[in-house]
């Protein structure tokens, strides 16, 4: 009976150790509600398998690094989505299941197909619960941020000290600009089925597309109307019907057209060779220079007057979670470490 009783007692002291463990098996802790180490490692996962997804290597060593950082982000938001959850039940601003079922509709109806959706889901190992939680949190947090940024405002007064303030800056410059017209010969031999650049209107093969460019480009030096020629022989669907007219500046079309274009120096120079890309053959001509001037107050303030407000209401939504956190008693184990 004795032998019995001390079994019974070892078997209890092993449980409540085991108890005890299991307790302190957190790594952080928000007003007494427990972020478990199991539950911080399965968002952590979720979290890697994203990056993993936009295609961030995270076994190099920069994204060893990553993920030192990203443990610490990961955890910064899961105690957030904590003190966003009681805040948003003090105040009532808990969302009806509705709100929750069309909140996740249009995030469905973002993808191509239902299949896609539920893909995406499990590449990212997010179940259907998971994804219920974090429309929630963020349905509650849309409501906060609409009612702490309510009346925010920024005045005239403001834009215009900001645009004085910069306006010297790469962000207030027009840069310098090309106006040319073009006239595409597209090549298709049939070998280019998976080209994102195929046309299947067309069949020619790449040295018929270039001898008829060398063909246009002898017209036109013999007096040929340049937007006649585009809108008759082009394979540009786009510019075809405006004679091939495109206005662009550094960065914005195909790096050989954009080379053979800004080379030419004058109004009325044309390429005198065909310019060849993944499209095919072009002839360019240049219309006009725009030079590089800086936009005007009147060009930019209303773009300046929203990029001002929400920064003003991304600083005041930091502050409010910011006060939050310091009324907060937190635990956090990894800042720790």
């Amino acid at each position: 009976m004795k032998k019995i009783t001390k079994i019974v007692a070892i078997l209890l002291t092993v449980v409540l150790a085991l108890i005890v463990a299991g307790c302190g098996d957190y790594v952080a802790k928000v007003n007494g509600k427990t972020i478990s180490k199991k539950d911080f490692d399965r968002r952590f996962a979720q979290v890697q398998a994203d990056m993993k997804l936009r295609g961030v290597d995270l076994t190099s060593t920069e994204g060893q690094k990553m993920l030192q950082s990203l443990k610490q982000q990961t955890l910064d938001q899961m105690i957030n989505e904590i003190l966003i959850s009681d805040y948003g039940k003090e105040k009532k601003l808990e969302p009806t299941k509705d709100e929750i079922t069309n909140k996740i509709n249009e995030i469905r109806a973002q993808f191509p197909s239902p299949q896609d959706f539920e893909k995406a889901l499990k590449d990212r190992n997010i179940t259907d619960k998971d994804l219920q939680e974090m429309v929630r949190v963020q349905l509650i947090n849309d409501k906060i941020y609409e009612e702490v940024t309510k009346g925010i405002t920024v005045s005239e007064q403001e834009v215009k000290d900001y645009y004085e303030k910069h306006k010297n800056e790469p962000d207030f410059q027009s840069p310098e600009q090309r106006q040319v017209r073009h006239i595409l010969i597209a090549v298709n031999d049939g070998n280019a089925q998976n080209n994102p650049h195929f046309n299947i209107n067309v069949k020619r093969t790449d040295a018929e597309a270039k001898k008829l460019a060398e063909d246009l480009i002898k017209q036109i030096k013999a007096g040929k109307d340049f937007a006649t020629l585009a809108k008759e022989k082009s394979d540009d669907p786009g510019v075809k019907e405006n004679g091939g007219q495109y206005t662009f500046s550094r960065g914005e079309m195909v790096k050989e057209f954009e080379d053979a274009a800004f080379a030419l120096k004058k109004p009325g120079d044309i390429t005198e060779t065909p310019v060849k890309t993944a499209f095919g053959y072009h002839i360019i001509k240049l219309e006009k220079i725009i030079p590089a001037k800086q936009k005007t107050y009147d060009e930019v303030k209303e773009q300046l007057k929203n990029y001002l407000l929400e920064q003003k209401k991304r600083e005041a939504y930091s502050k409010f979670l910011e006060d939050l956190k310091k009324k907060a008693k937190i635990e956090n184990k990894l800042s720790a470490k």
